[in-house]
């Protein structure tokens, strides 16, 4: 689900209107002798020398038409499907801690290279010393990577003291080593376990590290290192026992589709008489964790609604912002809301270095009470920057385990989008598909200004054979905007969870993912009208895709168990991979008292923080 790499040796910038002929590439590699050589050494060996050629003369993509490589690491992409150029900058020493430099790490003083760090034998990217498998894969691919940042966030006290589940997918053509790290209390990285991972395969690791402090924890997160480009989920309390009651998951985003500003999305902190009974609920707090990637990173915080910053520390009083102390590698923020309805959507967090930023609420019934199968959970998404958020989104219906008892209504969706800056957002259902919400217009085209939500309900038609009700038409629609970007949010039914509208930006390719056991698993798959799509090496009938919307080239389909076999317990693998030229996927687990929903972003090169492309 990425971008092939395409170079361009042309001085006249007229050049760069036609393709860049494709001099390196993300090509699969039948590795032989030792991990991370040979093959690959002399693949990186010609990356790098076409880079060097390429400095000062490359064509790229920005408002001007052309950019150039430079020694921070400008390094020109081409999209081979409609010829367009584009400029993946690679962080510089204003933007990390150490920078690379050809293949060698140097450090950065002054905002300036340093003194070297360590020569790479392989390859250096993100200012450190990887494989060429990685180095590739970091340049334009916003779902799979070498690198990772996660956190086992608070959660309420009974599961504060269960596993997060690591779940990772090998999308590399080569086996791929994979370590856990932590920091120890001198501050290096050490890794506390390891795994090795086959073609198309997966591998669970389980981990206790759960940080329960409000402000900042030394060192809380874990950080995951390959040696070849993996995909990362993660699940807090993950149920492989089924005695979880709390449980929240998300796609982890690689270390290159991380940024320096976001906007939070949480749900109101609710009082329902089963939220306030829960011990170490917060209340149906919402919920903001920081999780620091480089040292000295300096994080400020724009505040919607009054919260705990710090052990003792409430800012409540406008202006409504905290500049944190600064937070070293690996280093985790936590703030949550402190007032019955506080609510941190629209909330600003920016930082001078890159940052992983989750949002959502430590336990919540979104303030419904509990009637019967249905109860509260934790709801967390890791938040994507605001500099790859989209202009199109696929509003994807999860629904509930069969069985529960619906907080919204059967069939019936829950949403919100946010903008990042002034737009003006359309919502187009599905036939056979409802859409209303508080000042929502008829004709669903509203405008929002920068960090304003609109929430909004989505309700399918209900079938009805011989006069009995049978099923209801999937709540599916596209939201779009225009001119500014957007994100679409939804909050799963009868057991709470958070996931994130599909990424119009769909991207192709073999897409390995696997599963948690211990929950009823539903899949849904997003493609273009008329292209085929694999599991599992087998195409999925046609007839299996319904239209989101009449006017879109999007439809999607719905896997459940029949399609993705047993996922009962840590003997089933529970692996999968899809396959096809463009589509994307969000799915959930549900456990009765439990629930996680995560939606996997976009691949595209252009989804990426760091990258400038064409209109």
């Amino acid at each position: 689900m990425g971008r092939t790499h395409q170079w361009c040796e042309a001085t006249d910038v007229s050049a760069c209107a036609q393709p860049c002929g494709p001099l390196a590439s993300r090509s699969r590699v039948r590795q032989v002798g030792r991990p991370g050589r040979d093959v690959r050494a002399l693949e990186v060996a010609v990356f790098f020398t076409l880079a060097l050629q390429a400095l000062g003369s490359a064509c790229g993509g920005s408002n001007s038409g052309a950019s150039v490589v430079d020694a921070a690491g400008d390094v020109p992409s081409g999209r081979p499907d409609d010829g367009k150029v584009i400029s993946l900058k690679m962080p510089g020493c204003e933007t990390s801690g150490t920078v690379c430099v050809g293949v060698d790490v140097h450090s950065c003083v002054d905002h300036q290279p340093g003194v070297l760090v360590e020569s790479c034998p392989d390859a250096c990217s993100l200012g450190r010393c990887t494989t060429a498998a990685c180095a590739m894969t970091e340049r334009n691919d916003g779902v799979r990577g070498c690198r990772f940042y996660g956190v086992q966030m608070d959660n309420v006290d009974y599961d504060d003291g269960r596993s997060l589940m690591v779940l990772l997918s090998n999308a590399d053509a080569v086996p791929v080593r994979a370590r856990i790290e932590v920091r120890d209390s001198d501050g290096a990285w050490v890794t506390t376990q390891a795994d090795v991972i086959n073609v198309l395969g997966g591998t669970r690791i389980e981990i206790a590290r759960p940080v329960l402090d409000v402000g900042v924890t030394v060192g809380g997160a874990y950080r995951v290192d390959t040696e070849g480009p993996v995909t990362a989920v993660q699940i807090v309390s993950d149920d492989a026992d089924r005695k979880s009651r709390s449980s929240g998951g998300t796609v982890l985003r690689p270390a290159q589709a991380i940024g320096f500003d976001y906007l939070a999305l949480t749900s109101s902190a609710d009082g329902s008489e089963a939220v306030l009974e829960t011990p170490g609920s917060r209340g149906g707090a919402a919920t903001i964790t920081v999780i620091a990637t480089v040292a000295n990173t300096n994080v400020h915080l724009a505040l919607t609604a009054p919260a705990m910053v710090s052990e003792g520390g409430i800012v409540d009083s406008p202006p409504l912002s905290y500049d944190v102390p600064p937070m070293q590698e690996g280093d985790v923020l936590q703030i949550f809301s402190t007032t019955p309805g506080g609510d941190l959507t629209g909330s600003r967090v920016t930082a001078d270095f890159p940052i992983a930023v989750f949002s959502g609420n430590v336990f919540t019934s979104y303030g419904y009470a509990s009637t019967g199968a249905n109860g509260g959970d934790l709801v967390v998404e890791q938040l994507p920057p605001t500099a790859s958020w989209g202009l199109a989104y696929v509003g994807a219906r999860l629904s509930p385990q069969i069985g529960c008892d619906p907080f919204f209504g059967q069939g019936v969706g829950h949403w919100r989008v946010i903008a990042a800056e002034d737009t003006v957002v359309t919502i187009s259902p599905a036939v056979g598909v409802s859409v209303d919400g508080p000042n929502l217009p008829t004709d669903l085209k509203f405008s929002l200004g920068a960090a304003q939500s609109q929430s909004f309900w989505t309700r399918g038609d209900i079938i009805s054979v011989d006069g009995v009700p049978r099923s209801t038409i999937p709540a599916d629609f596209v939201a779009t905007a225009a001119p500014g970007a957007i994100l679409l949010a939804q909050w799963l039914d009868c057991e709470p969870s958070l996931s994130w509208g599909i990424d119009g930006r769909l991207s192709g390719g073999e897409f390995p993912f696997t599963l948690p056991p211990g929950f009823d698993h539903e899949v849904i798959v997003l493609k273009e009208i008329g292209h085929p799509l694999k599991l599992d090496g087998r195409t999925l009938d046609a007839a299996r895709f319904r239209a989101v919307s009449p006017t879109s080239k999007y439809e999607a389909a719905r896997l459940g168990p029949m399609d993705l076999g047993p996922c009962d317990d840590a003997l089933d693998r529970c692996e999968h991979y899809l396959s096809g030229s463009a589509f994307g996927v969000t799915w959930r687990g549900m456990d009765v008292v439990c629930s996680y929903a995560v939606t996997v972003p976009s691949g595209d090169s252009c989804a990426l923080p760091n990258v400038i492309c064409p209109p």
